[in-house]
């Protein structure tokens, strides 16, 4: 049920809300994404905000930490059980992780034939981060605990990899500690930012290394922005801001958000990640201001709801589609479709025609994820939720419809 623009007050903690505005913000930022790591000869590709945007992966983090609090912190502590939720959250994540990595593992064999290697002969499963070692460990969604010196197979896999065992440790630890869960969440507040100051070199630009710290991190934000904004929902209606209020508040953050974005780079600036990101997602769940409106519109909740299909779908469109294609069609037609920077291929030999390859990259992204969410996605969510153990069917439904599941 969506609160009316201008209503007085909050959803209940009890109701079962889904957060529209939000879903669009992880959309959008899935977007972002996924142009982040498309090189072209683009006008975009220089600005500094698309360098700036693989930290909207720490939105992520934080968006699961609220939404995961806002729809089992008291399940878990009233007996929804941890291998339940488990199975549930691997339903989620593991079915389309699964199957990119076959696609990334088919292309191997098309490399056999020299039209697509580029060259006369080529040993599959060869690559750098593509050797059995890697493939196992994708498998094994352990591909980005540490194990590794480098990211593998499908790149954006590595968030998944530290996300899911993130859910193991909150659901034990809500389990055990219940209402002093939030020690811990202060705890990890405070312990992880010190620790990616100390070892990790670019601070929060990193993955395979310190992704799980960085995990925590924006998780344990998320959590808190829960804890803080489900008591904010039982203050009297006298305490909540006026849609006029809250419009100012949120042009201010996503103007705060892009400016953020564009000059944190990887310096030390980006440990405040987490924390503005839990702001704007606590803002954003009261859905009461203009943006908040303008997100509900459907091309931005469609966006929202294809959203981990985009940033899951992109790096394989990218690579496979879009890289090799040049390379193939370079080698085919004798047409040059790329322009070589610094070593590298970029797509596009000038930058308006990088702009519409971009662009094409984007629709093309968005089309096969609405396919992968609809053939992967959701039957394999729906088959997993019939596997998990009902001792509460009502209360596994309720927590399907939080943003998020």
């Amino acid at each position: 049920m969506k609160p009316a623009l201008h209503s007085t007050s909050l959803p209940s903690p009890k109701q079962n809300h889904r957060f529209v505005a939000l879903d669009s913000w992880r959309g959008l930022c899935a977007c972002a994404v996924a142009l982040f790591h498309f090189n072209s000869t683009s006008h975009l590709y220089s600005l500094p905000f698309r360098q700036g945007s693989y930290l909207f992966v720490d939105f992520f983090f934080v968006l699961s930490g609220f939404v995961i609090f806002a729809g089992y912190q008291a399940k878990l502590t009233q007996g929804f059980g941890v291998g339940r939720f488990l199975i549930l959250r691997f339903g989620r994540l593991y079915p389309l992780h699964f199957a990119l990595l076959l696609a990334f593992l088919a292309t191997n064999f098309l490399r056999l034939i020299p039209a697509f290697s580029g060259y006369s002969a080529y040993r599959p499963f060869t690559a750098p981060g593509e050797t059995p070692p890697y493939v196992f460990s994708n498998l094994l969604l352990i591909h980005s605990l540490g194990i590794h010196d480098r990211l593998s197979l499908n790149d954006p896999s590595w968030s998944v990899s530290v996300e899911f065992y993130t859910y193991i440790f909150f659901a034990i630890a809500l389990t055990v500690l219940r209402e002093r869960i939030k020690w811990l969440i202060l705890t990890l507040l405070l312990l992880s930012p010190l620790f990616l100051a100390v070892l990790s070199p670019h601070y929060m630009d990193t993955t395979f290394r310190f992704g799980f710290i960085r995990c925590l991190f924006g998780f344990s934000a998320g959590a808190l922005c829960w804890i803080l904004f489900e008591r904010y929902q039982k203050l009297g209606d006298a305490k909540f801001p006026s849609p006029r209020l809250c419009s100012t508040i949120e042009i201010c953050l996503v103007a705060m958000v892009i400016g953020f974005v564009t000059v944190a780079g990887s310096s030390a600036m980006t440990l405040l990640a987490p924390f503005l990101f839990s702001f704007t997602v606590f803002v954003f769940a009261m859905e009461r201001g203009l943006i908040s409106r303008f997100l509900k519109r459907p091309v931005f909740v469609l966006l929202g709801l294809l959203s981990y299909s985009i940033y899951m779908d992109h790096m394989f469109i990218k690579r496979k589609l879009f890289d090799s294609g040049a390379m193939v069609l370079s080698h085919l037609l004798h047409v040059s479709l790329t322009t070589n920077v610094n070593g590298g291929e970029w797509i596009g030999t000038s930058a308006w025609q990088g702009d519409l390859f971009s662009l094409i990259y984007l629709v093309i992204v968005i089309a096969a994820s609405y396919v992968t969410f609809n053939v992967i996605e959701e039957p394999c969510r729906v088959w997993f939720r019939s596997l998990a153990p009902s001792r509460a069917p009502l209360m596994a439904k309720a927590a399907a419809q939080v943003a998020g599941d």
